[in-house]
């Protein structure tokens, strides 16, 4: 028997087989950024100009309550260009047609933290008149978020 044969050496190929460095999660959005926690409580999407934009907040949020800048708020924002509201995964990037994302927290005196990802991707599964549907995953310089959204289309 050689080495290729043993047990031990099938349940390595099969781990690094199975391995990943893309963070995933089946649920909601959550991860964390600027050291803290991040699980989704809240969210909307609006369009303006043929783009939508996603918000997701680890606070209460929602069409008929739009964020304002509170104490511990944290924020992840999605920008969907027209050229990514088809079903699909669309790498970020700083192109007009990539979609862009960005957090941002505020500390307890309102001190703003924001930058702008370009590592990860986002899938959109469905956009309709009343909601966006999707999932993203980003790992970039601390920031490490995943799962997947369904929230509320905003009327203008």
């Amino acid at each position: 028997m050689n080495h290729t044969d043993s047990p031990r050496w099938l349940a390595l190929l099969v781990l690094l087989g199975c391995s990943s460095t893309r963070p995933t999660n089946d649920g909601p959005v959550s991860g964390t950024f600027d050291g803290a926690h991040f699980d989704v409580s809240g969210g909307y999407a609006e369009t303006r100009d043929g783009v939508i934009y996603v918000t997701l907040a680890n606070v209460t949020a929602s069409c008929t309550a739009l964020l304002q800048p509170a104490p511990n708020l944290q924020r992840v924002d999605i920008t969907l260009p027209s050229a990514t509201q088809a079903p699909g995964e669309y790498a970020l990037g700083s192109s007009t047609t990539a979609p862009h994302m960005a957090v941002t927290s505020f500390g307890s005196d309102l001190h703003q933290a924001s930058r702008v990802l370009e590592s990860g991707s986002v899938s959109v599964t469905q956009i309709d008149a009343s909601q966006v549907t999707g999932a993203l995953s980003v790992s970039e310089n601390g920031v490490v978020l995943s799962g997947t959204f369904s929230e509320p289309l905003c009327s203008q």
